[in-house]
C-alpha cells in the first residue's frame, strides 16, 4: 500500500479509526462524515483533530477515566466537546473498567458506532509495570534500581 497525505484516503469507511495526530493547535482534519455506522473511534491527539459534530454521530461514549476528561482541565482531543457539554457524564455511556468488570455493556450490535477517549490511565501503566516485573524474575533478567 502507498502511503498518503490525505487523512480521507486513511480513514473514510474503515472499521476501526485512531486518530493519533500531534497537532500544535485544534484543526479538524478527521471529518465526521467518514465515519460508519458500527465504527470503532478513537480520537487520542493533545490537541483535537476531531469535529465538534463527532459525538453526534455516536452510540455509545467510553472513557478510561472520566477524572481525567472532566472540564477544566487542558489539552485532549475532545476538550471542545467536553467544555460545550457534547460529551459530559451525563451521556457518557460508561468508563472502560465498568465494562470490563460486566457493569456496563460493551458493543451490543454490529451497527454501533463507538467513541473511545483514551486519556492514558496511569493504572494501566502500573499494572503493566508489575506484569513485566514478574516476568523478568521468571526470566531471570534485569536489575533492581535504588532511588534516593
Amino acid at each position: 500500500m502507498a502511503a498518503t497525505d490525505r487523512w480521507e484516503d486513511c480513514l473514510k469507511g474503515a472499521d476501526i479509526m485512531v486518530e493519533a495526530s500531534r497537532l500544535a493547535k485544534p484543526e479538524p482534519l478527521f471529518k465526521t462524515e467518514w465515519i460508519k455506522p458500527g465504527a470503532f473511534v478513537v480520537p487520542y491527539g493533545t490537541m483535537s483533530a476531531v469535529e465538534l459534530s463527532l459525538t453526534d454521530v455516536m452510540d455509545k461514549m467510553v472513557v478510561d477515566d472520566w477524572g481525567q476528561c472532566r472540564k477544566g482541565l487542558p489539552f485532549g482531543a475532545l476538550r471542545a466537546h467536553v467544555d460545550s457539554d457534547r460529551l459530559s457524564e451525563a451521556n457518557l455511556h460508561a468508563e472502560l473498567g465498568e465494562i470490563v468488570a460486566g457493569m456496563k455493556s460493551g458493543r451490543e450490535r454490529d451497527d454501533e458506532t463507538i467513541l473511545f477517549w483514551h486519556r492514558g490511565l496511569s493504572l494501566s501503566d502500573i499494572a503493566l509495570g508489575a506484569a513485566l516485573s514478574r516476568r523478568r524474575l521468571c526470566w531471570g533478567i534485569g536489575q533492581t534500581l535504588r532511588f534516593r
